[in-house]
C-alpha cells in the first residue's frame, strides 16, 4: 500500500480513507457543495463528510450514484489505491468533462479546442515514431468531442 494512504487513525481503512479524498477533491473542483451531494444521495451533509473522511463506507448504489451526478467513472474515485490505475483515467476523465463544458458553452471555442487537442496528438504522434496519428473518435478525448468536426 502506498505511503499515501496512511492515516491518522488507524482504525480507518486506508481504502476508504483514499476514495473520500478523491471524492472531496471531485466535488470541490467541481463547485458542489457537501448539501448538494448529500441531497442528489438521498443523505445528510454529514453522511458525505464521513465518506469524504473515510469513517463511513459508501455502498456500491451510493458509488454509482455519485459517479452519475459528478460525471465521472468509477476509476476516478479510486485512483491512487494500488492496484489500480485510476489515476491516468482520472485525468482524461477531467480532461473530458471539462471539454465536454466547453463544448456546451461556446460551440466555437469547443471547435477550436477540438483542432488543437488533434493537433497535439499528432505532435505526440510524430514524437513517437511513424505510427498513424488517430483522428475523430480515435483520437484522445475525441469521444467527449463528439464525431470529427470538419475543417474551416
Amino acid at each position: 500500500m502506498e505511503s499515501s494512504l496512511k492515516n491518522k487513525r488507524p482504525d480507518l481503512d486506508p481504502y476508504d480513507v483514499m476514495f473520500g479524498a478523491n471524492l472531496r477533491k471531485l466535488r470541490v473542483h467541481r463547485g458542489i457543495s457537501l448539501t448538494s451531494l448529500g441531497e442528489m444521495l438521498g443523505v445528510s451533509y454529514q453522511q458525505v463528510q464521513k465518506y469524504e473522511t473515510g469513517r463511513n463506507r459508501a455502498s456500491v448504489s451510493t458509488l454509482v450514484r455519485i459517479t452519475l451526478f459528478l460525471e465521472i467513472d468509477v476509476y476516478s474515485l479510486l485512483a491512487g489505491i494500488d492496484g489500480i490505475n485510476g489515476t491516468e483515467r482520472a485525468n482524461i476523465t477531467d480532461m473530458e468533462h471539462k471539454i465536454k463544458r466547453l463544448q456546451a458553452q461556446v460551440p466555437q471555442t469547443a471547435q477550436q479546442l477540438a483542432y488543437l487537442v488533434e493537433a497535439l496528438d499528432d505532435l505526440h504522434q510524430d514524437f513517437k515514431g511513424p505510427q498513424k496519428a488517430k483522428k475523430g473518435r480515435d483520437a484522445p478525448f475525441g469521444r467527449a468531442l463528439g464525431a470529427s468536426l470538419p475543417r474551416p
